[in-house]
C-alpha cells in the first residue's frame, strides 16, 4: 500500500478524533508496516488499544514510541497511564524520574486514570478544538484557554497557531515564562510568520530581555515591512532602552541620531523658533534614513517603574459603571496649552522637570468624544497634597517658560468618571474628599478579576528623558490634529502632507461639539517675537 505517511498520519487523527477507531487503527497499521518504529503511530494505536481495556497490548506500542522520541510530553502520559491500568504501580515513579531526565516534568494527579490521552501527530487540529480555544480566550477565560490549548499541542505540537494562542493566554495570566515557551515554538515552526516574531518580541519585553525583542520586533518588522504594530512597537521600546551599537536597523538609527540632539535647557522663556527647528532637524533625519515611519499614538509619556494599570480600570468602569478603588488615590495636575506650539513647549518642560517621586507624567491631544478640550498636559499623583504641591511648582514654570496667562489645576483620576459621579471630581486639599469608594463595589472588582486577566508587563522601564524618534512621530500627528481644529501655529512646522487622517478627521469633528478657542495668527506672532 502506497501511502504518504503524513496525509495517512493525519487522516488516522481525524478518524480518531471522531471515535472512528477502525478506520484509524487501519491507517496506524498500514503506517507501521512500512515503518514500524513510527512514534505517532505506535503511541496512537496503543491508544486504541486502552479504549479496548487491552493495557498490556498498549504498554510496548507506547515504549517504542518512548524510544524513538522520548521528548513528548504525551507518550510519558499514556506509558504511565497503561503502566496504572495493568496494575504495574510500582513502575509508575521510576518512569516520572526517567520522563525528567529527557525535560520533561510530568505532574501525576492523585488519580492516575485522569491523565490525559490523546492522539498526537498530524498538523491540524480538530475545528471544534480550535473553535473552543479562541472562543475561551476571546472571552476572557483564560485558565480554561490554557488548559484546552496544552491538550491540544501535547496532540499536534507542531501547530503554530496553538503555540501562538497559548502565547497571548500565558502573557494575561502572568505566566510569561510559560508563554515564552510557546511564542518560542511559534517562531521555531513558522519561522516566516511576522505575527510569531512580534508576539515574541512583546514577551521579551515583558521579561526584560530588551535587546532579544528589538531582534525580534526587526525580524518582524522584514518579514512583514508594511504592518505598522511591530515598528511602532519597536519605536516605543527605544523610548525606554538604547540597543547594541551593532543593531543597524535604520528605525534604531535614526531614534540613536534623534537622541543625540540636545533640548535647550535654559530657565527662561522657550522660543518658538527653537521649539519649531528642534522639530525641523529631527525630520530631516527620518528624510536622511528614507524610512515611512508612523505610529497611531497620541500621547507622549515619560513614564517610572510602577504600572497603574489603566486599561483594566477603565474597564471595570465601562462594563459595571463602578469606579475602582485604585483610582480614589489617583489625582493629576493638568496644564491646559491653547495651541500647538505651547504644547510642544509643555513636552519640553515636562521631559526637564524634576519630581522627587519621578511622577508619570504626558502631553496629549483629547480625542474621547465625551471629554471637553484639546491640548492637555499631564502628571501623576498620589495624593492631593502631593498633586497641589507639584501644581504650584509646575505653575511658575509653565508661566515663565511658556505664557504668562498658562495656569496648572489639580483634578482626580480620570475624566470618564465625574460624568456618572459629579462628586468624584471635587477635590480637598487635605483632608476626606466629597466622595470615597462604596465598598459594595469590591464583590463586583473580584468578580471581574476573578474572569479576566489584562495584560500586564512583569517590568515597567522607565522612560529615557531627551528627545526620541517616538516623540518626533507623536508630534507628526498633532500637527495633523491641530490642522483639523484650524489652530494657525500648525503652519510653523512646516508638514505639508498629512500623516495621520484620522487624528485630523477626529480633530475636525470634535468642534461640531466643542469649541476652540486658542490663540490667533497674530498672537502667535506676537509671542514669537
Amino acid at each position: 500500500m502506497d501511502l504518504n505517511f503524513e496525509q495517512a498520519l493525519q487522516q488516522g487523527v481525524a478518524a480518531h478524533n471522531e471515535g472512528n477507531t477502525s478506520k484509524a487503527e487501519s491507517l496506524y497499521r498500514a503506517i507501521l508496516q512500512s515503518q514500524p518504529k513510527h512514534p505517532a503511530a505506535n503511541h496512537n494505536l496503543g491508544l486504541i488499544a486502552i479504549s479496548a481495556n487491552q493495557p498490556a497490548a498498549a504498554l510496548p506500542l507506547f515504549k517504542r514510541a518512548l524510544d524513538v522520541n522520548p521528548e513528548i510530553e504525551q507518550f510519558w502520559h499514556s506509558y504511565i497511564y497503561a503502566l496504572a491500568a495493568d496494575n504495574r504501580i510500582e513502575a509508575v515513579e521510576p518512569q516520572i524520574e526517567a520522563a525528567g531526565k529527557h525535560g520533561v516534568k510530568i505532574e501525576v494527579p492523585d488519580d492516575l486514570g485522569s491523565l490525559p490521552l490523546w492522539p498526537v501527530g498530524g498538523n491540524v487540529p480538530p475545528q471544534s478544538q480550535l473553535d473552543g480555544l479562541w472562543d475561551h480566550f476571546q472571552n476572557g477565560r483564560h485558565s480554561a484557554a490554557k488548559k484546552l490549548g496544552d491538550s491540544i499541542v501535547r496532540q499536534f505540537p507542531e501547530h503554530p497557531l496553538t503555540w501562538k494562542i497559548l502565547g497571548a493566554v500565558n502573557t494575561r495570566l502572568g505566566q510569561w515564562d510559560d508563554a515564552l515557551v510557546a511564542n518560542k515554538n511559534a517562531v521555531r515552526i513558522d519561522p516566516q510568520s511576522s505575527e510569531a516574531h512580534y508576539n515574541l518580541a512583546i514577551n521579551q519585553q515583558d521579561l526584560g530581555m530588551l535587546d532579544e525583542a528589538v531582534n525580534s520586533y526587526i525580524q518582524a518588522i522584514e518579514l512583514n515591512p508594511g504592518a505598522l504594530e511591530p515598528s511602532s512597537n519597536l519605536v516605543s521600546l527605544l523610548t525606554a532602552h538604547i540597543p547594541n551599537k551593532d543593531v543597524s536597523h535604520p528605525i534604531v538609527k535614526v531614534d540613536r541620531d534623534v537622541k543625540e540632539i540636545e533640548i535647550d535647557e535654559t530657565s527662561g522663556p522657550i522660543p518658538d523658533d527653537s521649539v519649531v527647528q528642534l522639530f525641523r532637524r529631527s525630520t530631516r533625519m527620518i528624510q536622511t534614513h528614507n524610512i515611512d515611519l508612523r505610529t497611531n499614538f497620541s500621547e507622549i509619556f515619560r513614564r517610572n517603574s510602577v504600572d497603574l494599570n489603566c486599561e483594566r480600570h477603565l474597564s471595570v468602569f465601562d462594563k459595571f459603571n463602578v469606579i475602582p478603588k485604585f483610582c480614589f488615590g489617583c489625582f493629576k495636575v493638568q496644564v491646559e496649552p491653547r495651541t500647538l506650539l505651547e504644547l510642544v513647549k509643555l513636552f519640553v518642560v515636562f521631559d526637564q522637570l524634576q519630581l522627587g517621586e519621578s511622577n508619570i507624567r504626558k502631553c496629549m491631544v483629547e480625542i474621547r468624544p465625551r471629554i471637553p478640550g484639546f491640548y492637555k498636559g499631564l502628571v501623576y499623583c498620589s495624593s492631593p497634597e502631593e498633586a497641589y504641591q507639584i501644581a504650584d511648582n509646575l505653575e511658575r514654570i509653565v508661566k515663565s517658560r511658556i505664557a504668562p496667562d498658562l495656569s496648572a489645576s489639580v483634578k482626580r483620576g480620570c475624566s470618564e468618571y465625574p460624568l456618572s459621579y459629579p462628586a468624584y471630581k471635587e477635590v480637598n486639599n487635605s483632608g476626606d474628599q466629597l466622595m470615597s469608594y462604596d465598598e459594595t463595589w469590591q464583590p463586583i472588582e473580584e468578580e471581574y478579576d476573578s474572569i479576566h486577566s489584562p495584560h500586564r508587563r512583569k517590568t515597567i522601564w522607565p522612560s529615557l528623558f531627551g528627545m526620541s524618534l517616538s516623540d518626533i512621530l507623536i508630534i507628526r500627528n498633532w500637527i495633523d490634529y491641530a490642522k483639523g481644529i484650524g489652530d494657525p501655529s500648525a503652519s510653523l512646522f512646516d508638514q505639508d502632507s498629512a500623516i495621520s487622517q484620522s487624528l485630523f478627521d477626529t480633530a475636525k469633528k470634535r468642534l461640531e461639539t466643542y469649541a476652540w478657542q486658542g490663540l490667533s495668527q497674530t498672537t502667535i506672532g506676537e509671542n514669537a517675537r
